[in-house]
């Protein structure tokens, strides 16, 4: 009886707490004259729910360096997201300018867990190469001294260990998560709340870090499947990114299908391109073999088509009756998309991260198709509002 009375008061002084830390939040984004999406709050528990998710499956699973490198990092993005919160219930102030004191401090947290998670500095010897042994000989003749001291170990760690990958890395990071978390609210309102808006900026800034620290690092263990999959994936989005840059530059008066031609041909020579420069002249051969080819991918192919037809075809019957989705049809759309995704991450889950990037590049495509080129492919503005119909 008193455990429970002592969590209901646990709980609504909880309630208390971030109620009214939403209302001076609120309060104070009005005071900006910035308006955010209308909700019933603005979602400020969003920002904790990638963190949590990296760094759990990091504890919990055998991943790559790369995986607990950019696990660690949203850490820093989760920290600031908390500073920027408190900041913001205090002063609209941060929302038009940056606080580098929050920057530093959450900057600082991500290094220092670097070095104790991933084991950097464990063993130096490791690490030393032949620039580094002329340290080494050129410090120990100065001191005249051969066994290892302190002087030399903090020379190395300033100069030639993982600490300035650390520190560029996980600075560049947050600096540019706050920058876009201003830029976001100012520049896109009544798109985002808060916490939705930090929680896809996490996302982007997680997948930029991630995509540049496999190139420029050895921190991604060699999986020849993973990196032909990523190669893939980052060709895509990187083209439709091209697309959709295009398209928003376009004025109204130039958005013709001549040009629309150009900007798709360009792409496409784009796209494969990177796909015959990564993956050798046979890429497209190579790509089909393996989405079509191997093991019981045809079969799990045909499963998603056939729950995609049966999606399309009542997206259409309700486009043709022109009334509001109920709640039970928006519930079997969400379960047709929930059996795809589970059955392939069931069944092959290679094939789903694939399927999951193309997926997204199509979704975004879609997107900008419908409100950017509207005088082009008209035909989609029906079913567009059918779609978010069913989502929301």
């Amino acid at each position: 009886m008193m455990d429970q009375k002592f969590y209901d008061y646990i709980d609504a002084s909880c309630t208390r707490f971030f109620s009214s830390l939403d209302i001076q939040m609120s309060r104070n984004i009005e005071t900006a004259g910035i308006q955010t999406r209308q909700s019933n709050s603005s979602g400020i528990w969003c920002c904790v729910l990638l963190p949590i998710i990296l760094n759990v499956y990091s504890v919990q699973y055998a991943v790559s360096s790369l995986y607990t490198f950019v696990a660690v990092i949203s850490i820093g993005l989760f920290i600031y997201c908390v500073l920027f919160i408190i900041f913001l219930s205090m002063s609209s102030l941060v929302l038009q300018q940056s606080v580098y004191a929050s920057c530093i401090a959450s900057g600082l947290i991500p290094v220092l867990l670097l070095y104790t998670i991933l084991d950097y500095g464990k063993d130096l010897k490791n690490y030393i190469c032949s620039s580094d042994n002329l340290l080494i000989i050129l410090f120990q003749s100065i001191n005249n001294k051969i066994e290892y001291n302190y002087q030399l170990h903090l020379i190395y760690v300033m100069f030639v260990s993982d600490l300035p990958f650390c520190l560029f890395y996980s600075f560049a990071s947050v600096f540019s998560f706050s920058w876009l978390l201003r830029i976001s609210l100012n520049q896109f309102q009544k798109t985002f709340t808060v916490g939705e808006a930090m929680l896809i900026l996490q996302a982007v800034v997680i997948f930029i870090t991630a995509a540049v620290a496999k190139v420029t690092s050895n921190l991604d263990d060699a999986d020849k499947e993973m990196d032909f999959i990523y190669t893939i994936v980052y060709a895509w989005l990187s083209t439709v990114g091209i697309f959709i840059t295009a398209l928003c530059l376009l004025k109204d008066e130039q958005r013709s299908l001549e040009i629309l031609g150009c900007i798709v041909g360009f792409c496409g020579v784009y796209g494969l391109l990177i796909l015959h420069i990564v993956l050798g002249l046979n890429c497209i051969y190579n790509i089909f073999h393996y989405i079509f080819m191997e093991g019981n991918r045809a079969l799990i192919l045909l499963l998603w088509a056939v729950l995609v037809g049966i999606s399309v075809v009542v997206l259409t019957a309700r486009t043709q009756l022109a009334v509001k989705a109920s709640t039970v049809t928006r519930k079997a759309f969400h379960v047709l998309a929930s059996l795809v995704f589970m059955s392939g991450i069931l069944l092959d889950p290679h094939l789903m991260i694939l399927a999951s990037g193309i997926g997204f590049g199509l979704l975004l495509f879609v997107e900008v198709c419908i409100n950017k080129i509207y005088n082009i492919v008209y035909t989609f503005s029906r079913v567009e509002r059918m779609i978010e119909d069913f989502i929301r």
